[in-house]
């Protein structure tokens, strides 16, 4: 005899490889489902270049606007209509 003849007259035998099977499969979906999460959550904590770019561009432009806002102002108290 087989040993492929023998396993099929074990009740029960393929519906638990089955089960284990899927079960297997449920684990992997699920760990691969995890490793995405943590690989998203880690890409969006990250600086990026292009970040630091514009916020050095961005206090490059408030300190210019104040320029602007103090040279207004002083040209507003040198004004002689007033």
């Amino acid at each position: 005899m087989r040993l492929s003849d023998m396993v099929l007259f074990v009740p029960g035998l393929p519906e638990l490889l089955v089960s284990v099977v899927v079960l297997l499969l449920n684990a992997a979906f699920l760990l691969g489902v995890i490793v995405l999460g943590v690989r998203i959550a880690d890409a969006s904590v990250d600086d990026h270049p292009e970040s630091e770019e514009i916020q050095m561009r961005v206090a490059l432009l408030e300190r210019k606007v104040e320029r602007l806002e103090a040279k207004l102002d002083a040209a507003e108290s040198d004004d002689p209509t007033e």
